[in-house]
């Protein structure tokens, strides 16, 4: 069979004169050798792993005997001994530094015979006393001289006057009147709103206002002579039918970075969730709610792992709150996720769970 048979007509590269084409048996031929592209391979590379003799070379390291190696084995990085320049210097040594001479140490203590003074005499008082008799007694001149001088001209001492207790009281009775009268105008007020209350509730039933000036007026216009109509029976009033609650929006519960706990005020400042959770409670049971699913969230920072458990324990944390909440509904969780794509500022709001109703 040609050897042009067993080529690809396609050129891989040049290597000298010659071009690199791809090689394979043709399929009669490999039925008629019972050899194929892949046997042959295998072949080619079993032949190079096993006769191929890989280049070798001999590194020469140095050891502690680098001067008698340098000279009789072959380590290019050591240094030949050169006679015509001095190096023993053995025979003669260089010049030596002064000896010093050896220092004594007393031998006795240095402290004995010392000792700590035991009186402060030497240091002057930092607190000085400026009396030592005592308290000194209370001046009680001026009121002796103004009691006195009440006397001479004969008007008792009025502590009254003094204390200006009369305009005290006239001021404790005017507080009382005002408070009293406050109080009047806030029952009144509150009379008054009942009863248009009462009114309003009336007009929407569709029941009239008795007003009996008018039942009086009417009778004395009746003749008892003239026959009258049976009464008819006004019909009674449609009440519109009460329209359900809203669907309450998507609750958002935030959380602080890396943490799982259910918090008032985050580190960014987000505060009033617990009010959230009571609100979206109180829709819920308007709603009249019977399934709840509590997402949760991450932002991107931080391992996948961790972020990934952060997403399933603040999703457990307010579903377990919402459960409390609301004995009756069936609360389920989601996972949510990382939150993708955000920059660095959004990484507070990705660090949530969500709650939202998903049937009535």
């Amino acid at each position: 069979m040609p050897l042009l048979s067993c080529i690809t007509n396609n050129v891989l590269g040049f290597f000298g004169n010659a071009m690199v084409m791809p090689f394979q048996i043709p399929m009669e031929l490999a039925e008629a050798s019972k050899v194929s592209s892949a046997r042959l391979q295998q072949s080619l590379k079993r032949f190079h792993a096993e006769a191929f003799d890989h280049p070798t070379s001999v590194v020469a390291l140095p050891t502690r005997g680098v001067l008698g190696e340098a000279v009789l084995g072959r380590c290019p990085s050591a240094e030949k001994i050169d006679l015509t320049r001095f190096w023993n210097w053995k025979d003669s040594p260089g010049d030596e530094a002064t000896a010093i001479s050896p220092i004594s140490l007393p031998s006795n203590n240095l402290v004995t015979g010392l000792e700590a003074p035991s009186k402060l005499t030497s240091l002057a008082p930092i607190i000085n006393n400026f009396s030592t008799q005592g308290p000194a007694a209370a001046d009680t001149s001026l009121a002796t001289a103004i009691a006195g001088k009440a006397i001479e001209l004969g008007k008792p001492f009025d502590i009254a006057a003094l204390t200006n207790a009369g305009n005290l009281k006239e001021l404790l009775v005017k507080t009382t009147d005002t408070a009293e009268s406050a109080r009047k105008d806030a029952l009144s007020a509150a009379k008054d709103l009942a009863i248009k209350a009462m009114e309003t509730h009336a007009a929407l039933k569709g029941v009239k206002k008795p007003d009996p000036e008018n039942d009086k007026k009417e009778e004395t216009k009746k003749d008892p002579e003239t026959p009258t109509d049976p009464p008819v029976t006004p019909p009674t009033p449609s009440i519109p039918p009460t329209p359900p609650a809203a669907k309450p929006a998507t609750l958002k519960n935030f959380f602080n970075l890396n943490k799982i706990d259910l918090v008032e005020v985050t580190a960014e400042g987000r505060g009033g969730q617990s009010a959230k959770i009571a609100n979206f409670v109180a829709k819920a049971i308007a709603y009249k709610a019977t399934a709840i699913t509590v997402e949760g969230f991450a932002s991107p920072e931080g391992p996948a792992n961790h972020n990934h458990q952060l997403v399933i324990d603040r999703a457990k944390a307010l579903a377990s709150e919402l459960r409390d909440a609301l004995p009756g509904v069936t609360v389920s969780e989601k996972d949510g996720g990382v939150v993708p794509g955000v920059p660095s500022s959004e990484y507070p709001e990705a660090r949530r769970a969500d709650a939202f109703i998903t049937a009535p």
